[in-house]
């Protein structure tokens, strides 16, 4: 009898199997069918299904769980082949699970909505609610769900609880959980629609022959289980938690089925739905985007996922390119670039290529170039990666995860990973490994790596927001299982205390909102990872050490640029607008993201369900005014920051179709050919075709304050200051004229790139964090406060709801709720005054982190100098002298004047050196005539780089002048006599190394040398560079990027102030190191960028707070000292003005950007932006953010100390009476008095210059930390004391409500009077206190009002006896100060 029973329900599961449970896809000639079993008969599936009429060829493909059938015409029967199938698998042992299809799901819901409807109409629901509140619970259990499909005797059935959950609410009272459930199906269905139309579209490509489309099984078994999840990890706490939970209810109720519903509340759902709809919109967007999703359970375990294994094979690009290059002493670089290029084949590297006299020939990857056989270079192949694949890698470190990249992948050495703990992602093509990861991408088409999660192809660009999505998806599960708790919470409540028809239809709801509420945020994340840009890769050729044809030719383009046509066809769609557009309600949302409103959320529903809406309204509006004043005070700034930085619109002189034209750079395309010339800005990175006397200003990218001579000649260079041969976007021409090719535009450029860093995120410290501990701290002590005055009243008799809802309104009232409006308003008030003085505040949390700076990182160039040269030095053989002071030295300057050539026509020097030569002269009263009356100019020679200097005839009586100035290197030479005194001697070897070395010394000590040089030729009517010889030395000329005057007093106020100050510049080290003596007494220590390199990061660690400058520092290494600052525990600010600062503004805690002269990518990596570039405003500002933070203290122990001490009082009035001393209403009005008006009114006071100078010298710890937690703890107890002392008075001399009357009075008197106390003099402080206490005496002696709020009109005994309890409490404030100091100092240490 039993086996009969057993044979007819295995028959009944194995239709009900057949409805839903094998899955089919039809495509055009193809079906496929799914693997219900195990093992997986290969041989008799393939067998069978080919003997099915209709049926061209069938193969098994193991790892996609699939048959894939190819159908002739006429087509098989699908009910045949599915016939077939059953057959083929019955001899298999086992079924495997799976799921129903979500659109049977869906149908289940939309069924189940209908019931309920129905049900309403008809009145009558068969199921009570707390059946599908139980079904949902095990079903949201994994453990437990496990441990019930191993009992069940017909395994199919397990796989149907969401059949059965759908049936069960259908049954049961209310529909809002088949509404979120169907919703979810929706969501899935969608992407199952997707994910097929993906396959879809590559099924001939793919799956075209039985070859591709078979695959055999993949062993891929975990050595151990996989690490679990947020979702996970709370799953296992509810599996005592919901019993526990159920347990309490009933006691508190003494109720079981109360209880039960307690219990049923106690589910992760809203953690596990949030990640479901996560990666469903993940998976839909993905197979939009072409990536074939094999496994959608892999896109579930995002959450998981710690570790990126790259296998360096399918990153490589399969051709072969140059690596560095090493050029043989005394060969022509330009020649050796020239040749190389032209004879390297990537296609063919291994074979010799011969041209006339030269040779390239290759061992291994060593290539050797030689001329007639005498070795020239040698160089290396390289593999490179793929541009693609350099964003993939970036993206995984972006995302903090440990990246691994080797390669050759193997299964073994996944499984080693995971036995270690991790959860990997692998990007691969090997089959075996793939299958063994967690999540696998395959790299490969043909053929596909079977058992890959995810196929991929040949296209590395999905795989962006795939690793993107790793913590995104972490953080949705981190999300979704606080919103679980808040739900769990909320049921609580209502199972407890609601009406018992409604109770379980009330608490389901509650946590039906919260899985609502998980599911956008899950949907939202999603969107948001898809949409997030990437940071575009550097092109890995080396354009600056390829010959120009090479360049032309790997751009396809010519010396007369590209055509209309093709820079139209290049040119790539302009992102629609308005992602980044300003809205007042995206900045109010913002603002909401602190730690304080998912508490003050939670109490306000709270408060709400226990009946007290009026507590919730309050809560809700203080948390919308705070987030409202955030927003606007956000929205503003952006807006003056977009306008102080907005893009200012460069145009460009171009050629196309062989002819010169101007455009917009933003319509500029790689191969363009751009014609720049003298006082340009630079619109695109570009390589330089042909040059005229060039020179470019760098410093907005190098820091390197000194124009920069370049040229057309290959480099081979690492460094981007070293590259003579290029010319980058923001950068200017200083002088000359030169064609170049654009070979980079927009984010693709140096700069570009700079500034797309900026956008990202970086890590903060700042008011959150403050906010979050005070939330740590304060949260645990009103939850335990407010459980034992629930469990006081019970265990007075006091009813559950009214002792619940005491216990709730204490909570509330306990959270300050007024402190996210606290702290917004102080920031805003010192945005606002910050602004007075030219600081544009990006986000007005900055603030809190300015008063904690600890380190200030300096860029010299236009923040500590002034940002242009000018004439400093004059020497001549034998004394030295500083300008413009030079006594009888004018004579070197005079000559320097003559050899400096006049303005041009628009009034300005060609060159800055000749411009600051002039200024300097001017300065001094030099002029050209000063020593040679009557001089006039009769020839020149203009300064070129390839000649090093400037020459220039003149006329002086009747005799001819010859007048030079230029570089050392290529006067000196020339020159065969030295003037000492004004005689003129033989320049011998030892008067040569006198001036070599004072050439060093003034090179050492920061300028730019100039050499002077003069000969008095007998007739000489026209000038060449042969008539430049035979000089006489006269002097030198020293040219520096000074030191703004306001500089050294600023830096040392910050050094006393105990803020490290850390110069951080691309300069030489002589030259950082000269400019670091000026600024402070004791001998500057520099660390270079190549010493930087060779040291760890524990070694970095180690040296950094010793060091004063960072000299020939690049923007990575900026980045990493910045984070080597972070790393031991300092605040650190970083300020400059060039792109290359960018990456390391963006980083550092607070980041200040120059807003006269700062590039759009510093000003847009900046937090602060400030408009006058003076030194001593950043110092203004920092005394500004630690003023704030003192007023800030005071009014956080107002709020926090003040909301404890109520807690303290509450607490013993119902210990000791039963019940609470003062109502839910009587708190809210002492919170209404106390914590707004006088607690705001000490936030928002401005410090008097006197207080500001006192906090600077303080240092950070003296407006946070210790201080504030003092001051917190001594209010609290204060406060407790007098009011406690009111409260008890009274109810000794008279009835309840007087004692709770003056109870209210003396707590509310003994916070204003300590406001008054903190604040002193304050005359807004006073006035709040002042009004605070006055609307206080209203209420309590206005009959009506007073009855409202739970009291009653005070008579001439009450109020003197309240007003002593409020000078008792200030007299114990100052008599146990100390004490209390002492004993907070022994148990809780700085």
């Amino acid at each position: 009898m039993l086996g009969h029973i057993t044979r007819t329900l295995h028959r009944v599961t194995d239709a009900v199997g057949a409805l839903g449970g094998r899955s089919t896809w039809k495509y055009p000639g193809r079906i496929h069918l799914e693997l219900l079993r195990e093992p997986v008969l290969e041989a008799e599936i393939e067998s069978r299904l080919q003997a099915v009429p209709g049926v061209r060829w069938a193969r098994v493909n193991v790892p996609l769980r699939r048959a894939v059938v190819a159908l002739d015409d006429p087509p098989a029967d699908t009910g045949e082949l599915m016939k077939a199938l059953d057959e083929a698998e019955s001899k298999s042992e086992s079924r495997v699970a799976a799921e129903p299809p979500p659109g049977l799901i869906l149908a289940a819901d939309v069924g189940g909505i209908v019931a309920t409807v129905v049900e309403t109409v008809i009145r009558h629901t068969p199921l009570p609610a707390e059946v599908p509140g139980l079904v949902s619970l095990v079903d949201n259990l994994p453990r437990l769900r496990e441990a019930i499909s191993d009992a069940l005797l017909l395994p199919e059935l397990k796989t149907w609880l969401p059949v059965a959950s759908a049936a069960a609410k259908g049954l049961a009272p209310g529909m809002t959980g088949l509404v979120v459930d169907l919703a979810q199906r929706m969501v899935q269905v969608r992407e199952n629609h997707a994910v097929d139309s993906a396959w879809e579209a590559v099924q001939e490509r793919l799956i075209g022959t039985p070859e591709q489309a078979a695959a055999s099984a993949i062993s891929a078994a975990r050595p151990v289980p996989l690490p679990p999840g947020p979702a996970e990890r709370y799953a296992d706490q509810l599996l005592a938690g919901a019993p526990l939970g159920g347990v309490v209810g009933s006691l508190l109720t003494m109720n079981a089925r109360r209880g039960l519903q307690t219990a049923m509340i106690c589910t992760p759902k809203p953690a596990f739905a949030g990640r479901e709809t996560f990666a469903a919109e993940l998976g839909f967007v993905l197979s939009r985007r072409g990536v074939l999703i094999a496994d959608r359970d892999a896109l579930r375990r995002l959450d998981r996922i710690d570790t990126v294994v790259f296998d360096e094979d399918v990153l490589l690009s399969p051709r072969s390119a140059v690596g560095e290059v090493k050029p043989a002493p005394g060969a022509d670089h330009e020649e050796v670039a020239t040749w190389l290029y032209r004879l390297f084949d990537p296609d063919r590297r291994a074979a010799a290529q011969e041209e006339g006299p030269w040779r390239l020939h290759a061992r291994g990857a060593k290539l050797t170039l030689t001329r007639d056989g005498e070795r020239q270079a040698t160089a290396e192949t390289v593999r490179q990666r793929s541009p693609d694949a350099e964003a993939a890698v970036a993206a995984a470190r972006k995302a903090g995860l440990r990246v691994i990249v080797r390669p050759g992948v193997s299964a073994e050495q996944v499984r080693r990973l995971q036995a270690d703990g991790a959860g990997v992602l692998l990007v691969s093509s090997d089959p075996r490994a793939l299958a063994q990861a967690d999540c696998g991408a395959g790299m490969a088409d043909s053929p596909p790596p079977w058992g890959a999660h995810l196929l991929l192809g040949d296209d590395l660009r999905p795989l962006i927001p795939l690793i993107a999505a790793v913590p995104a998806a972490r953080e949705v599960s981190a999300g979704g299982v606080t919103l679980a708790r808040g739900g769990t919470g909320i049921g609580a409540l209502f199972a407890l205390t609601s009406p018992a028809p409604r109770s379980a239809g009330n608490a389901l709801t509650a946590m039906h909102v919260a899985t609502f509420l998980s599911m956008g945020h899950g949907a939202w994340r999603a969107w948001r990872t898809t949409q997030t840009p990437v940071l575009p890769p550097a092109d890995p050729r080396p354009w600056h050490a390829m010959p120009v044809e090479t360049v032309l030719r790997e751009l396809d383009s010519g010396p007369g640029g590209l055509s209309a046509a093709e820079a139209a066809r290049r040119r790539a769609p302009v992102p629609a607008a308005g992602g980044g557009r300003l809205s007042l309600l995206r900045e109010t949302a913002a603002e909401l993201a602190n730690p304080f409103t998912p508490v003050l959320a939670a109490g306000a529903v709270g408060s709400a369900a226990v009946g007290s809406l009026v507590d919730a309204a309050l809560v809700s509006s203080v948390m919308g005014l705070s987030a409202l004043a955030g927003g606007v005070q956000r929205l503003a700034t952006a807006r003056t920051l977009a306008e102080l930085a907005g893009h200012v619109r460069v145009r460009a002189r171009v050629l196309r179709d062989g002819e010169e034209g101007e455009v917009d750079a933003r319509d500029l395309v790689p191969g363009d050919v751009v014609v720049l010339f003298a006082g340009q800005v630079v619109p695109a990175d570009c390589r330089i075709v042909t040059a005229d006397g060039l020179e470019a200003d760098e410093s907005a990218l190098t820091g390197e304050s000194l124009p920069v001579a370049k040229n057309a000649a290959p480099v081979f260079a690492r460094d981007v200051a070293e590259r003579r041969s290029m010319l980058y976007e923001s950068t200017s021409i200083a002088a000359g004229k030169a064609t170049a090719v654009v070979v980079a535009v927009g984010e693709a450029t140096e700069t570009g790139r700079a500034l797309a860093a900026a956008e990202e995120r970086a890590p903060r410290s700042g008011v959150a964090d403050r906010l979050a501990r005070i939330t740590r701290a304060t949260t645990p002590i009103a939850g335990g406060a407010a459980a034992v005055l629930t469990l006081t009243g019970l265990v007075r008799g006091r009813p559950l709801r009214q002792a619940i809802g005491e216990g709730v309104n204490l909570a509330v009232a306990a959270v300050p709720e007024g402190l996210p409006l606290l702290v917004s308003a102080a920031q805003l008030a010192a945005t606002r005054r910050l602004s007075e003085h030219g600081v544009h505040v990006r986000d007005p949390r900055t603030i809190e982190a300015l008063g904690r700076v600890e380190v200030l990182c300096f860029d010299k160039t236009g923040t500590l100098t002034a940002g242009e040269i000018r004439l400093t030095r004059v020497s001549d053989a034998r004394r030295e002298a500083s300008a413009p002071d030079l006594g009888d030295l004018d004579a070197v300057l005079a000559a320097g004047q003559r050899a400096t050539p006049h303005r041009e026509g628009n009034g300005v020097h060609s060159h800055l050196t000749d411009a600051a030569v002039s200024a300097g002269a001017k300065a001094a009263g030099v002029s050209r005539k000063t020593g040679a009356r009557g001089w006039r100019e009769l020839a020149a020679l203009p300064f070129e780089p390839s000649r090093g200097f400037h020459a220039t005839l003149g006329r002086t009586g009747r005799a001819r002048l010859l007048s030079v100035k230029g570089a050392p290197e290529t006067v000196l030479p020339r020159c065969s006599q030295v003037r000492v005194d004004g005689e003129d001697r033989p320049l011998d070897d030892k008067e040569r190394r006198r001036i070599e070395q004072r050439v060093e010394r003034l090179a050492a000590s920061g300028h730019r040398v100039l050499a002077v040089a003069e000969r008095r030729p007998a007739e000489l009517e026209e000038l060449d560079d042969g008539d430049v010889t035979d000089l006489t030395f006269v002097g030198l000329l020293g040219l520096a990027d000074v030191v703004r005057l306001t500089a050294s007093p600023a830096v040392t106020r910050l050094r006393a102030a105990g803020v490290q100050i850390v110069m951080i510049t691309g300069d030489h080290p002589s030259t950082a190191a000269a400019i670091a003596a000026e600024l402070i007494e004791a001998e500057p220590r520099v660390l270079t960028g190549a010493e930087l390199d060779e040291l760890d990061d524990a070694g970095l660690d180690e040296r950094l707070p010793a060091i004063d400058v960072v000299a020939r520092c690049t923007p990575e290494q900026k980045v990493r000292v910045v984070r080597s600052f972070q790393r031991i525990g300092k605040v650190v600010a970083m300020t400059g003005d060039g792109a290359n600062d960018a990456a390391g503004i963006r980083l550092a805690d607070v980041g200040i950007a120059l807003g006269l002269t700062g590039t759009p990518a510093a000003r847009a990596a900046a937090d602060m932006v400030v408009s006058d570039d003076r030194l001593e405003t950043i110092v203004s500002a920092l005394a500004e953010g630690r003023a704030m933070w003192a007023s800030v203290r005071e009014a956080l122990a107002i709020l926090v100390g003040g909301n404890l001490g109520e807690i303290g009082f509450t607490l013993i009035g119902a210990l000791t009476s039963g019940s609470s001393p003062l109502s839910a209403r009587q708190l809210l009005l002492v919170n209404m008095l106390t914590d707004l008006a006088p607690a705001l009114a000490i936030a928002l006071r401005a410090p008097s210059p006197e207080e500001a100078a006192n906090l600077l010298q303080e240092g950070p710890e003296s407006s946070l930390g210790h201080a504030l937690t003092r001051e917190i703890v001594r209010r609290a107890v204060v406060t407790s004391v007098g009011a406690g002392l009111g409260w008890t008075l009274a109810r000794f001399t008279g009835t309840a409500a007087r004692a709770r009357t003056v109870g209210l009075v003396a707590l509310v008197g003994t916070q204003l009077a300590q406001t008054v106390q903190t604040a002193g003099r304050d005359r807004t402080v006073l006035l709040s206190a002042v009004g605070s206490a006055a609307a206080l005496a209203a209420i309590v002696q206005t009959p009506g009002v007073s009855h409202f709020f739970g009291s009653r009109p005070l008579g001439p005994v009450a109020w003197p006896m309240a007003l002593f309890a409020v000078a008792a409490a200030l007299v114990f404030d100052k008599v146990a100060e100390r004490p209390l100091n002492t004993m907070m100092d022994r148990f809780m240490p700085h």
